[in-house]
């Protein structure tokens, strides 16, 4: 692309941060995909991770054939808690990060350039889905990105629901085996030390090392699918344990909040059907035990996210032109063409 046919804050960047990896997508002011990057994020130290995510940036605008100048704002989704007006992480756990103001350093480093946070790719998300199913109707809705960590972005009576401190749907952090695994909040059995990626990952290296007869290649949570879709029964059986806990977290969800639809995204969650089968046969299991449950466990309201969309980084751009003031432009001519077609 010729930057000198490029008018001057002609494009958007996205930004989708997760315990591991760094997603960033470049689009022009119509939404129209330029370049998309995905690479690690470093966290063992502040410096390597900005360094990480300033890297993935500037390739990402590389290949699109822009730079800086022709950047109108940079969105980004990140775990943990965010205050967004501020532009800072007040505590990411997975990427040890505290009282962090991240917006102010990287726009520091891209010549003053806006720089926006929303929380965890779960709130972007959140607002990606609604502004594509805008016609739906949606009212009450939990996206639960399961991945490095798992939390849900929640909207209540149509609006985005944060919290008093910004923190609603930390569900990867609530308590369900008080005696079990370690989690990286400092507790004993959290959700997400019991069935986020590095739990399946740990789970099939347990299996290996006590020498069960299995196909599982314990490098990623993947090898543990992988194995289960060989008809691995240790790795069908580790998934039926993770996706109990789930159940009972997606459960808890639709009986705390009412919700009518749940949708699955993040890392894990696009091994789909290998992923859903056991979190639907825990909701039959409740169903059959109670009429209360049967009513509100329908699992027509679970939709997983398919593999080829990307809903954070999505999110992000969109969480970049809320910001910028330029929210309502949705509305109006290509863009809303190129919405309809956006795979979210």
């Amino acid at each position: 692309m010729n930057l000198s046919t490029k008018e001057p804050f002609d494009t958007l960047v996205g930004v989708d941060i997760g315990g591991t990896k760094v997603d960033v997508l470049v689009t022009d002011s119509e939404l129209s995909p330029l370049a998309e990057v995905r690479s690690k994020v470093k966290s063992n130290s502040p410096e390597d991770f900005v360094s990480s995510i300033r890297l993935a940036v500037s390739e990402a605008l590389n290949k699109a054939g822009t730079s800086i100048p022709q950047v109108r704002g940079i969105g980004i989704g990140i775990p943990g808690q965010v205050v967004p007006e501020e532009g800072t992480v007040r505590n990411a756990v997975n990427l040890e990060l505290s009282e962090f103001p991240l917006a102010r350093i990287l726009s520091d480093q891209f010549d003053s350039l806006p720089i926006f946070l929303e929380k965890d790719v779960h709130n972007a998300a959140v607002d990606a889905f609604l502004r594509v199913n805008e016609n739906n109707h949606i009212e009450n809705l939990a996206f639960v990105n399961i991945g490095t960590g798992i939390s849900a972005g929640l909207v209540l009576n149509g609006r985005l629901y944060r919290g008093e401190h910004g923190m609603a749907g930390e569900i990867g952090h609530s308590v369900f085996l008080p005696d079990g695994p370690h989690c990286s909040c400092g507790n004993f059995g959290c959700l997400e030390a019991l069935a986020a990626g590095p739990a399946i990952e740990r789970l099939g290296r347990e299996a290996v090392e006590s020498g069960k007869s299995t196909r599982i290649d314990v490098a990623t949570s993947q090898g543990v699918f992988s194995a289960a879709a060989q008809g691995d029964e240790v790795a069908g059986n580790i998934l039926q344990k993770v996706g109990g806990y789930l159940g009972q977290a997606l459960q808890n969800l639709v009986m705390a909040y009412d919700v009518g639809k749940i949708v699955l995204g993040g890392g894990v969650s696009r091994e789909g059907k290998r992923l859903l089968e056991p979190i639907l046969q825990e909701w039959s299991r409740m169903a059959e035990a109670s009429t209360l449950a049967a009513s509100l466990l329908l699992p027509e309201i679970i939709e997983v996210v398919p593999a080829d969309h990307k809903p954070g980084v999505w999110g992000a751009i969109f969480v970049a032109q809320k910001r910028l003031g330029s929210y309502d432009h949705i509305k109006s001519g290509n863009v809303t063409k190129r919405l309809a077609n956006l795979k979210l």
